[in-house]
């Protein structure tokens, strides 16, 4: 359950510093199909976020309002410092560049997912502050011993 920043209690929560960004945006970057996205103000933190969605636009299939994953921010520019390689990662047409013309473009690494959890929070950067252990990586590699793939396989069978 995630709450208010004042709320913190070092023996109670998990403090993180969380990036909000609109979907799609925010689930290109968490899955790393992406690697920028943009903001509307300056950022000076770099270093470790917790990746957000905010709740709107809500977006059919999409994780709204949540918390998607771990990421490195590496690096934040203002769009009129894009190079053409810049603008065509973020996916911008052409045509659709002048309303970006005003935003800054934060550049993010290495995503690693977490389990998903409720996340309240306008669009940029600010403290979020949950249960402690409750924001969590997804698993990604399961070490099984012998005894535990036996097990499996017995159970298996039993199952058939």
């Amino acid at each position: 359950m995630q709450y208010e920043a004042k709320s913190y209690n070092q023996l109670k929560h998990d403090i993180f510093v969380a990036l909000a960004i609109q979907q799609p945006y925010a689930s290109n970057l968490a899955e790393g199909s992406h690697t920028i996205a943009f903001v509307d103000k300056n950022i000076e933190h770099r270093g470790q976020v917790l990746l957000c969605s905010t709740h709107k636009p809500e977006i059919y299939g999409l994780e709204c309002g949540a918390t998607l994953a771990f990421a490195d921010l590496v690096d934040v520019k203002h769009s009129s410092e894009l190079t053409q390689e810049d603008w065509d990662e973020a996916g911008i047409e052409r045509e659709a560049r002048d309303r970006y013309k005003h935003s800054y473009v934060v550049f993010i690494e290495n995503p690693e997912k977490v389990i998903e959890m409720p996340f309240s929070g306008d669009p940029g950067l600010q403290n979020a502050v949950f249960d402690k252990d409750e924001i969590i990586k997804y698993p990604t590699v399961l070490h099984v011993d012998r005894k535990g793939i036996k097990k499996a396989i017995k159970k298996e069978k039993n199952r058939i």
